[in-house]
């Protein structure tokens, strides 16, 4: 926790990265380009549901797994803050031909002990999480069920398949599935953010809950190594 606390507090915390052998990595992910990512918050205007889901990947950086098994009572709205604890993960049975019986949702703890974190949640986060607070209260008395547990709705979380539907389904109703956009562009998105903004990896790692800031920079060298902002920031510090 003091780990946590130090690199909110000093947020140019430059020991411990390294970065021989992993300049040259190749990156695979792909964020939301910057050119549609106005167009793409405004088309979440459309649909609260898959709004308060892309929201939470993109300004919250969360996994898939971890927003369907996101509870209420780890959003803590008066401090502005998402308790990540626990994830939803995806068990497949096989028969003796390989071929795949059954799909079951496993809600368990989150990827690693690195992923329990406190992630921040800004203005933009916090304004859509109470819209949808309520939007769900209502439908909760509407439908005189128990009350809602589960931020995305219900007394138990729901599954990535079905999600996955509705998103899709979402991106090609709005002609935006030409973007090949995904749940975890959502979380790339966050960090690559982040990083344009310069924000130092080491507190990216953390919020992205990354066992090491190697995984990070191993990611996202493209962003990092974009010019030599780091050398601008050492001739800054050390005038």
């Amino acid at each position: 926790m003091e780990q946590q606390n130090n690199l909110i507090k000093y947020p140019f915390i430059l020991s411990d990265i390294k970065y021989k052998g992993i300049i040259n990595s190749i990156n695979n992910y792909k964020a939301i380009s910057n050119d549609i990512r106005k167009e793409f918050l405004n088309l979440l205007d459309k649909n609260k549901f898959i709004k308060v889901v892309c929201y939470l990947g993109m300004f919250a950086g969360l996994r898939i797994g971890e927003i369907l098994a996101l509870r209420w009572d780890n959003v803590d709205i008066d401090g502005k803050v998402i308790k990540v604890r626990n994830s939803l993960s995806t068990k497949l049975n096989f028969d003796n031909s390989g071929q795949i019986t059954k799909t079951i949702s496993v809600l368990g703890s989150t990827k690693t002990e690195c992923s329990l974190r406190n992630v921040p949640i800004p203005n933009k986060l916090l304004e859509c999480l109470l819209d949808w607070q309520k939007e769900t209260i209502f439908l909760n008395k509407i439908n005189s069920k128990q009350t809602q547990i589960y931020v995305l709705g219900g007394v138990e979380p729901r599954t990535y398949t079905s999600i996955s539907k509705i998103f899709h389904r979402f991106l090609k109703q709005n002609n935006f599935d030409k973007f090949n956009i995904h749940f975890h562009s959502l979380r790339h998105t966050y960090a690559t953010m982040l990083l344009e903004k310069g924000t130092n990896p080491k507190i990216v790692q953390f919020l992205l809950g990354h066992r090491s800031v190697k995984t990070t920079l191993e990611i996202y060298n493209n962003i990092i190594n974009n010019g030599n902002e780091y050398v601008e920031l050492i001739k800054k510090l050390f005038r």
